[in-house]
This record gives C-alpha cells, structure tokens and sequence, in this order.
C-alpha cells in the first residue's frame, strides 16, 4: 500500500493505493468505495498493516483534523472504526504507526486523542496507543516533550521490539527524561 496525494499510471488517485510488489501493477483497491467527496480519505501521513487489517494516518490541514482509520477498506463501504487525532491551536498529523494484534500505536504532531468508544478526549503529547477490540485510547503515555514546529514532527517513527516501543523524532524528552531524537518506551 502507498499513501499521498498523487496519481499513478494516469489513474487518479484519492491519498492511498495497492500496489503489487513484484510486479508494480496497481491493484483494484478503492479505499474511497462509493464516499461522498466530502468523506473521502484525506493525505496519507502513515500506514501500518498487522493481522489483515490496514492501519492509516491521515490528515486535513485544512481542517485542522486528523485520525487513524482501519481498514480492509472494501468495495462500496468502509470499516466504521476510527481515532480522531486533535491539536490544541494547529492542524494535528499522526506521522507514525506501528501495529500489533491488539494494539495501534501512534506517533506525530498532536495534544490529544478520542477513540470511537471514549467519553472524553485523552490528553497526549504526540504519542498514544489505541485498544483494537475496544476501540479506546490506553493509558500509555509516554509524554513526549518538544520545542519542534510543524515541519519536524516530535515522533516521526515508531518500532516495535517485543514489548518495547522505539521513538523517534524532534522530541527533548520523554516521560520526564532527556531524550534527543530517540527513546524506548
């Protein structure tokens, strides 16, 4: 899968598509099914695929909204889950996922997040974690701290090894502790 706004092959393309990987064709893949053009998905900042689910980040700058969506995005209609993703005075962009079975976990530019089943908007410091099943924010804060404007983004990656998540970024710190450009969690 490859997200942006572009267009391949003379194709338009809305912001993400399947490509095949050994030949390069573009694969029939309307990630938009039969949407309005309001509800399209707007540009793709990150992806993320775990146990046949695709996990997508994107943003509207002009709207200064953004959210994670998780897909198979199929013919005709989309799957309902989504994390809105919010800024306190700017546009919010989710730079970075990273999925397990169980869990997505989200790394950009942001102050808060609002999972489908959650009563109250979390306050994160542009890094968070999603409940799949629950379909809620986590506890899991890490509290990224950074002085980075909007062009460099406090996590702009994120690993999984075992149980430890790898940050990485514009970040000063992290959950109190100095921390330039790289932290596990």
């Amino acid at each position: 899968f490859v997200g942006s706004l572009f267009g391949l092959d003379a194709l338009p393309i809305t912001h993400l598509a399947a490509v095949d990987t050994t030949t390069g064709e573009i694969l029939p893949f309307d990630p938009n099914g039969a949407a309005a053009a309001s509800d399209l998905i707007p540009p793709v900042y990150a992806l993320s695929a775990n146990a046949g689910a695709l996990f997508v980040g994107a943003a509207s700058l002009a709207q200064r909204m953004a959210w994670i969506r998780r897909g198979p995005f199929s013919p005709g209609g989309r799957d309902s889950w989504s994390t809105l993703v919010m800024g306190a005075g700017y546009a919010p962009v989710p730079h970075a996922l990273a999925a397990t079975d169980s869990t997505v976990y989200v790394g950009g530019y942001f102050s808060g997040a609002l999972g489908l089943n959650d009563v109250a908007l979390a306050a994160r410091s542009h890094a968070f974690s999603v409940d799949i099943a629950a379909e809620r924010v986590t506890v899991w804060n890490p509290g990224v701290g950074s002085a980075a404007s909007f062009g460099t983004p406090p996590v702009a990656a994120l690993a999984l090894s075992g149980s430890t998540v790898v940050l990485a970024g514009a970040m000063t710190s992290v959950g109190g502790q100095a921390r330039n450009g790289l932290a596990a969690v």
